[in-house]
């Protein structure tokens, strides 16, 4: 029981990460992040820049990482964009 108090006091000196500045991930600003991001970025094959071993599964991979990173550079004007995260 004294555990508990003991937790439940620290817990209590806790503030709720909005309170203040939050640097985590370099950033400094609230901003929104559409759900699907955090879906996209969960599937295994943006984990990684490796493609799968199966030759008739890496086909189908290498082509949509092609074109979503098209489409990226495309829509940021950037030179280069990568698909892994």
């Amino acid at each position: 029981m004294e555990v508990e108090q003991q937790i439940a006091k620290l817990v209590s000196t806790n503030r709720p990460a909005g309170a203040g500045a939050c640097f985590l991930d370099a950033v400094s600003y609230t901003h929104h992040m559409p759900t699907s991001v955090d879906h996209l970025i969960q599937r295994g094959e943006f984990l990684t820049s490796y493609t799968p071993y199966q030759p008739k599964n890496s086909q189908g991979t290498l082509q949509y990482l092609f074109e979503f990173q098209t489409q990226i550079a495309m829509i940021t004007g950037m030179e280069v964009a990568s698909a892994s995260h």
